[in-house]
């Protein structure tokens, strides 16, 4: 006859001392899930929201993950001009001078780039002349040409106002509370099932 004993202490001081040891790591997981859920959600909406020439605004969307000791991630952008459009406002240039918007007369390659050879300062010549605008707030680039309307092809604005739209942080919390609880889990269960 063989007896099997149950010994429920040493079960549940292994039960919590696993579960304690595991704990930290499983967030961290849970954690940097979100934050990559979050990166791809925003980089959609940039894709949505705003005519990309190239991938370096998507690339600039980064993750600073989280780990067992620091059990923070971050996402953010490198690029600073993203910040006017998740705020929105009216911005003014710093150094007095003026914004330079590309009007639809400015010639670009074909991925649509305004290249350097076309930026306001290269085309201020004989044919280029800049004028007041009607609204009398900024004054605009034209190529004036023979027994043809001019060409518009920059806009100075001292201010410009800009919609917020890139909507950066609400995704993020709708992303948390939508799926924390079920990344949680998930890495909490593998942690758990890979405890040594």
């Amino acid at each position: 006859m063989i007896t099997l004993e149950y010994d429920s202490r040493k079960l549940k001081h292994w039960l919590n001392s696993i579960e304690t040891r595991q704990l930290p790591y499983a967030e961290s997981v849970a954690l940097n899930n979100i934050a990559f859920r979050v990166q791809r959600a925003v980089r959609a909406n940039l894709r949505k929201k705003f005519t990309l020439r190239n991938n370096w605004t998507e690339k600039g969307i980064q993750v600073n993950k989280a780990t067992k000791y620091s059990l923070y991630s971050t996402v953010g952008t490198r690029d600073e001009y993203l910040a006017k459009h998740e705020e929105g406002g009216i911005f003014r240039t710093k150094s007095g001078k003026s914004w330079s918007i590309p009007l639809k007369d400015i010639r670009r390659n074909k991925k649509g780039i305004v290249t350097k050879s076309k930026w306001p300062g290269r085309l201020r010549n004989k044919k280029n002349r800049v004028v007041e605008s009607r609204r009398g707030k900024g004054k605009i680039l034209l190529q004036m040409r023979k027994k043809q309307k001019p060409l518009l092809l920059y806009a100075f604005e001292k201010q410009i106002k800009i919609k917020p739209k890139l909507d950066f942080e609400k995704t993020a919390e709708s992303i948390g509370s939508k799926y924390m609880q079920l990344e949680f889990q998930i890495a909490f269960d593998r942690a758990m099932r890979t405890a040594r």
